[in-house]
């Protein structure tokens, strides 16, 4: 299924779900709805995320919470919230869309944002005197 080094660790499709990738703890939660093929690629989106990120400084644990609104039509909109721990400390993004790939996608660019922002602050700080 996943081209990525990730094992699932425990959980069940309706409640949390957890996995560890590279040294990273992954916690995914509110997909219990979605198809298998989806949980896999939100998995394999976070894993690249991840390793973008590793290349700035190390990530301990990311935790992934998606919410469902407006579900009585056909479409539902999700909202996205991730939070990560790293060796810069804690960074959090949240984004919405109608679509949770693209969901995923823009919630986890504004993580990478956010952690580089952080990571050019923390050098700026370490010049001054």
């Amino acid at each position: 299924m996943s081209s990525v080094n990730s094992d699932m660790v425990s959980g069940s499709p309706e409640s949390e779900m957890y996995r560890e990738s590279e040294g990273t703890k992954i916690r995914v939660s509110g997909l219990a709805d979605e198809s298998v093929i989806t949980r896999e690629r939100i998995y394999e989106t976070i894993t690249g995320s991840i390793q973008k990120m590793r290349r700035v400084t190390p990530v301990s644990e990311i935790s992934f919470n998606v919410d469902k609104h407006h579900e009585k039509g056909k479409r539902k909109k999700y909202s996205i919230k991730i939070n990560a721990v790293t060796g810069l400390g804690a960074i959090h993004s949240g984004d919405f869309e109608w679509d949770i790939l693209q969901a995923t996608k823009k919630t986890l660019g504004k993580l990478e944002t956010a952690l580089m922002r952080k990571e050019e602050k923390s050098k700026v700080r370490a010049r001054a005197p």
